[in-house]
């Protein structure tokens, strides 16, 4: 139940993020709205999920999967540039959650 709970945390706070780009400096309603809310699901999630994951672990899970995600819709949707920093970093992020994985921190 914690990994839905997670997924959950991140899936909001991506779209929410996207919400920032949307909103034009909180110039939009609904963008701005649906980012406060996002926002606000993502850490009631992301609480849900402490209860049975370690916290380290899973803000480690939570904010790797987030970046590289958002990095990803970053390209995608705005057709911001891929470069080669922007590549290896995103790697770095991701290496980094596995290897937090690989030792586990299931209560």
């Amino acid at each position: 139940m914690h990994w839905i709970l997670l997924t959950l945390s991140i899936l909001a706070e991506v779209v929410g993020t996207l919400c920032l780009k949307w909103s034009h400096g909180f110039a939009r309603l609904w963008p701005t709205v649906g980012m406060v809310v996002l926002y606000i699901a993502t850490f009631v999630f992301l609480t849900l999920t402490a209860k049975t994951l370690d916290l380290g672990l899973a803000y480690a899970i939570w904010a790797g999967v987030s970046v590289a995600a958002v990095a990803a819709c970053s390209v995608i949707l705005f057709r911001e540039p891929m470069n080669a920093y922007r590549i290896i970093g995103t790697v770095a992020i991701i290496v980094g959650v596995i290897v937090l994985n690989l030792k586990g921190g299931v209560e």
